[in-house]
């Protein structure tokens, strides 16, 4: 059985920031199994260059031209359907995908009059749309924290026993461990307002004190971020960072001293996700500090 080919072919489309990308998988004579080096190349795909996020996903099935109509809409759907599993078992939720469909030998790339031409006919394409993050305020050094000192996580009590130090606290990343979300929304639980508005007093005591604060997603492949179900944009994790942003200027807050930013479901703490616990904690929001100017 020969080895399932891909190739990556980059292409445009214009307007508002979008972007398709198709990655076109090969498939052998007959065959509708992925191999492991497909599966390598598909989770690469999924990977997003910084600012970009998915807005959607379709996968079209083919087939050379051997065969009846009805065998070859059923292999072509066959392939899709492998692709669609595989991508399943990533996390990538059906919500994503626009189209799944198995076209038969209906759209061949050629003529099929070798079987160099046909085995390029025996494919699977999946396109990648995505577009430029929107709403994000970013700025000069932007950066995550993944643990080791400059991590500081907080479930309650008082925020000013953690911030004593000016010259120290900048650079540090405080994770919210009591501000927690609805699945799938980017408004927090009831339970978690006393965090916010302990961080409401703190912004309000140290008016010299800069934010950023950072938004997560749990469950799914680096730079992949999820679905707001409250808004049905894929930017859940942008949406909870800017719910925060937008609850403290409501609340007499200087918007001028903070900034949001969506880091999908990247930087990971744990990143295999064994657990629940494990999730949650990569279902998270934190606050970086920027700089911090007593008085």
């Amino acid at each position: 059985m020969k080895t399932i080919l891909a190739c990556l072919v980059l292409c445009c489309v214009k307007g508002y920031g979008q972007k398709a990308d198709t990655l076109t998988l090969l498939f052998p004579y007959n065959q509708s199994i992925l191999a492991p080096g497909d599966t390598a190349r598909i989770k690469g795909f999924m990977h997003l260059p910084p600012g970009r996020v998915m807005t959607g996903l379709s996968l079209a099935g083919h087939c050379d031209n051997i065969g009846g109509d009805p065998y070859n809409d059923s292999l072509s759907q066959a392939r899709v359907d492998a692709v669609r599993r595989y991508l399943r078992g990533l996390g990538i939720a059906d919500t994503l995908l626009r189209t799944t469909r198995g076209y038969g030998k209906r759209q061949p790339l050629n003529d099929n009059g070798s079987e160099e031409k046909r085995a390029l006919n025996r494919r699977v394409e999946m396109i990648r749309y995505t577009g430029t993050a929107t709403g994000l305020r970013t700025g000069p050094g932007d950066s995550v924290s993944r643990g080791g000192d400059s991590l500081i996580e907080w479930n309650e009590g008082p925020l000013s026993a953690l911030f004593k130090d000016p010259a120290s606290m900048p650079g540090k990343t405080v994770v919210l461990r009591s501000v927690n979300f609805y699945g799938g929304h980017h408004y927090p639980e009831p339970s978690s307002y006393k965090a916010l508005n302990e961080l409401i007093r703190l912004m309000a005591e140290q008016k010299g004190l800069q934010i950023e604060i950072q938004g997560f997603v749990c469950c799914l492949p680096d730079s992949v971020d999820a679905l707001d179900l409250d808004t049905h944009i894929i930017n859940l994790s942008t949406a909870r960072a800017r719910f925060i942003y937008d609850y403290l200027g409501a609340h007499g807050i200087d918007t001028a001293r903070m900034r949001y930013k969506g880091f999908q479901a990247s930087y990971k703490l744990y990143p295999d996700e064994r657990n629940e616990r494990e999730r949650g904690a990569n279902r998270r929001v934190q606050i970086r500090v920027i700089a911090w100017k007593p008085g």
